[in-house]
């Protein structure tokens, strides 16, 4: 009995992902039912693991007997779901199903969002990490298509551990920068730009640590370096991939084209540029430059990055105008709480976590979880104000969203808790 009431707390934890969170994941598992498939890069990964399966390589397609980097079927893709698709297809035997992507989906986002329900326990957030185990289940099963979008949900989780972990001193802190580095590592390749949010906020996470206790900025440094190192692994994996297979060097980008959606982005609203939110306009801006350039090629996004720095720099004015529109329409999102837009619960969230973080002395935990979640908030919008507003993109401030409010109310329980134990005294 004493064993059980010191941990009381732990296996409440173990309690609610075994009789709440696995079922959930179980029902996202079957979600994936009578799907069908119409994402093209999708198609592409399972091309990629009939010919991993047949080759035993992974990150490539197989044509006419010969190997080659799976950028040369269709470029521009983040590396996550065609390196589990591949590997799953060597393990099994088996060549996946279209509906195995949204098993991959669901996957990573109910591991990401275990990962981190695991450390906010681990930093004395039970209430929080209750919240993310229960009410994070019905946020991470809200979206369900055969694409990769569904899983930002989980990449979100895993690129805000290290940032957290960074600020908030959790025991076993080596262990959890090392999962940490994993999650980010594991962020960058299923969603680059999920990614990149992650590694910008652990490096001001660092920063923050440095100004706050100058006596570790030899500790943050070599997480500085951690994340850089990080950031580099996407790339790192395609060399290490073409000198082991022996490739010949890709035709079309590897990876996310950042300047096709800077220069999409300026379109999605009413525009003076004549830009829309879509392939086609960014092929229509490159053939009218050079007819001859291929799609998605190197030399394809070279020229849409040089035209959108034409516009932005010639025409600054309307550039902020869309921009603007943008970030109205982001936020004036609904989100199906009691009729409430995305501003209102991020105007709500906000001051009540300055409210708590004014009123705590010596509380880094609680600092961490809301200096992290409002960072990722306004990474989010800042990413629906430049790419575009869809809630495909947007609905991860969801999971940051609920982590702050959970945080700002276990503190105030705290607090009163508190107070009500010195009364007795």
């Amino acid at each position: 009995m004493s064993f059980v009431r010191g941990h009381r707390l732990s296996i409440l934890l173990v309690t609610t992902l075994l009789i709440f969170t696995v079922p959930q994941l179980y029902r996202s598992y079957a979600s994936s039912t009578g799907m069908t498939l119409s994402w093209t890069t999708g198609k592409v990964w399972l091309k990629s693991a009939e010919c991993a399966l047949q080759t035993s390589k992974i990150l490539v397609v197989c044509r006419e007997d010969k190997v080659l980097p799976i950028a040369d079927e269709f470029g521009g893709d983040d590396l996550g779901h065609a390196i589990t698709l591949d590997l799953a297809s060597i393990i099994t035997g088996k060549a996946p199903k279209p509906t195995d992507i949204s098993i991959v989906n669901s996957t990573v986002n109910y591991l990401g969002l275990a990962a981190l329900a695991l450390l906010v326990f681990s930093i004395g957030l039970p209430l929080s990490s209750f919240s993310l185990l229960t009410a994070g289940t019905i946020l991470a099963n809200e979206f369900h298509v055969l694409t990769p979008h569904p899983a930002q949900f989980g990449v979100a989780c895993f690129a805000a551990i290290l940032p957290i972990t960074i600020l908030a001193n959790p025991s076993y802190r080596s262990a959890w920068v090392t999962i940490g580095a994993i999650a980010l590592v594991t962020a960058l390749l299923f969603r680059e730009a999920i990614g990149m949010m992650g590694a910008a906020t652990a490096l001001l996470a660092a920063l923050l640590s440095t100004i706050r206790e100058r006596s570790k900025w030899p500790t943050n440094l070599a997480l500085v370096a951690v994340v850089i190192m990080a950031t580099a692994t996407p790339y790192a994996l395609l060399r290490a991939r073409d000198a082991a297979y022996d490739l010949p060097p890709p035709s079309k980008l590897e990876r996310h084209g950042t300047w096709a959606n800077l220069y999409m982005g300026l379109g999605g609203v009413d525009n003076p540029f004549g830009i829309d939110w879509n392939d086609f306009s960014a092929i229509d801006a490159v053939k009218s430059v050079d007819p001859t350039v291929d799609y998605l090629s190197p030399r394809f996004y070279d020229i849409l990055k040089d035209v959108y720095f034409k516009i932005l720099l010639t025409r600054p004015l309307d550039v902020a105008i869309v921009y603007y529109k943008k970030l109205q329409i982001a936020l004036h999102t609904p989100m199906n709480i009691w009729r409430l837009q995305l501003w209102h619960i991020l105007a709500a969230v906000s001051l009540a976590c300055i409210l708590v973080m004014s009123k705590l002395e010596h509380s880094s935990r609680y600092r961490a979880v809301f200096l992290v979640s409002l960072a990722f908030a306004a990474l989010f919008l800042a990413q629906a104000t430049l790419f575009h507003f869809d809630m495909q993109y947007l609905f991860p401030i969801k999971i940051f969203f609920l982590l702050a409010s959970s945080a700002v109310i276990e503190a105030l329980c705290t607090k009163v808790s508190q107070r009500a134990e010195l009364s007795w005294i």
